[in-house]
């Protein structure tokens, strides 16, 4: 599934409401629309070593770069996790850090069937790289030196959908659904 069908799936199977008040998704919301897929799931807390040994992708949540969000466990190596991050792409933590940044020590595992299983998260030469929170923090979250107006315009390129209820009484499409699109902001600490 791609990203758009992914949303479109939680936001029917998910307890829209919520999700629209707390502008995102939750493992309950991701357990309903993987259930609706016809997949067995489940959330559970665990220990750092319960992870590493389930030797498969798990949707975890972290606070980093200023926000909780979730990512995608990928795998472990060498006293390094490497996960799949929705807004920094693939990344690297060392053990520690990410211990500290794991949220509740809470995973979402999804039983995929053999047969459907593909490699699309086994780890690459290319994710091997380490970069510091420092370099993160000085280059991906600066403030660029650029017009607002020319700011604006990648912005919105940039910026992820999202279904919102049409709330404008006076609006022939009153209540139903429609596409917003969304701007990643990042707080600094």
């Amino acid at each position: 599934l791609d990203e758009q069908q992914v949303m479109s799936g939680l936001m029917k199977f998910g307890e829209t409401d919520k999700i629209v008040e707390r502008r995102s998704f939750s493992l309950l919301d991701m357990k309903r629309f993987v259930s609706a897929l016809g997949l067995e799931s489940g959330g559970y807390r665990g220990e750092f070593k319960d992870l590493v040994n389930q030797d498969q992708p798990a949707i975890v949540p972290i606070s980093y770069a200023g926000f909780k969000h979730f990512v995608v466990y990928k795998g472990y190596k060498n006293g390094r996790v490497y996960v799949a991050d929705p807004a920094l792409g693939n990344i690297s933590f060392d053990e520690r850090r990410f211990q500290d940044i794991w949220e509740n020590n809470t995973l979402f595992l999804i039983n995929v069937p053999e047969q459907y299983r593909k490699n699309f998260l086994a780890l690459k030469e290319s994710d091997m790289r380490h970069v510091e929170d420092a370099t993160i923090n000085r280059y991906a979250l600066v403030d660029m030196q650029y017009p607002q107006f020319y700011m604006d315009k990648i912005a919105d390129k940039a910026s992820t959908i999202r279904m919102d209820r049409n709330r404008n009484t006076e609006s022939e499409k009153f209540g139903e659904y429609q596409y917003n699109f969304l701007r990643l902001y990042y707080k600094n600490k």
